[in-house]
């Protein structure tokens, strides 16, 4: 659909839909008089009479950014991230222009940076507080660490200190939750669920498909891609283990040290810090 056929089609009322008729709220030659007169966003999404349906519209851009994990996004989560994307703008106000190109655009951009906040919750890139077993609501619903002592044994500075979901994760302190199928409610699979998995699992794989295409193949590269695996094998198997297990167990089975590891890991983090965009994991 082209910019004037948004005007033409839904303002103007030549779609089927509208039967030729004028938007109540069209201004010749192509602004809207809602726009213009509301004091924020708020009022024109609670608005379920306006054809352009803001609301509907927002959904749909997430959808379209979530596209490649159509297989594997639940409705719940794509309702989720159009709910944060509409509660980060509704007090805004459009300022500039007040159409629905502009509407639509700054509906979309929205859209686009609350999807990409989603990703980046699973995204083994930056390891932040709301991943991690130890953050805990306190009595006034905010949240604090509970880790005491440290993978290396030192006392935890964050112990008992508030903390934001959004806040990077502990160098040594950061245990990612793992959320493990209930094994009494899997069946038998058949054909069609073999190829099923979950969106944080279609994440990890497109990060080990861009470790695979780094253009060095020295024996570094390719035994920091095993680590990487190796990891990601580990915290599913059991989420019981803790980081300084899995690194262990990892160090034993490589033959190589758990400081080894260690590095290895920051260096995938480095790398995918400099050459990977979480633009990268969405649909265009």
């Amino acid at each position: 659909m082209y910019k004037q056929d948004l005007i033409e089609k839904i303002c103007k009322g030549q779609d089927k839909e509208y039967e030729n008729k004028y938007c109540n709220f069209f201004s010749y030659p192509k602004n809207c008089r809602i726009l213009e007169g509301r004091n924020n966003l708020r009022e024109i999404f609670a608005d379920k009479e306006l054809r352009c349906k803001p609301e509907d519209k927002l959904k749909k851009y997430v959808e379209r950014f979530l596209k490649k994990y159509k297989d594997t996004i639940s409705e719940t989560d794509i309702q989720s991230i159009a709910f944060e994307a509409q509660k980060k703008i509704e007090n805004n106000c459009l300022k500039k222009k007040y159409n629905i190109h502009y509407l639509y655009s700054y509906i979309k951009k929205a859209a686009k940076t609350a999807t990409l906040d989603f990703l980046s919750m699973f995204s083994p890139l930056k390891p932040i507080c709301n991943n991690c077993i130890y953050l805990l609501p306190d009595r006034e619903k905010k949240f604090k660490c509970s880790r005491e002592i440290l993978i290396n044994s030192d006392n935890n500075k964050n112990f008992e200190k508030k903390r934001k979901p959004s806040d990077k994760a502990c160098k040594y302190g950061y245990e990612k939750i793992i959320i493990q199928p209930n094994v009494e409610e899997i069946d038998v699979p058949d054909e069609s669920s073999k190829n099923s998995c979950n969106i944080e699992d279609s994440i990890i794989d497109k990060f080990l498909e861009i470790l695979k295409n780094r253009p060095s193949k020295s024996k570094k590269i390719i035994r920091q891609n095993q680590v990487y695996i190796r990891l990601f094998q580990l915290l599913k198997a059991n989420e019981n283990l803790k980081m300084y297990e899995i690194y262990e167990t990892i160090a034993k089975e490589l033959d190589i040290s758990t400081k080894t590891v260690e590095r290895d890991l920051e260096d995938i983090r480095e790398y995918f810090k400099k050459n990977v965009s979480l633009n990268d994991f969405i649909s265009s």
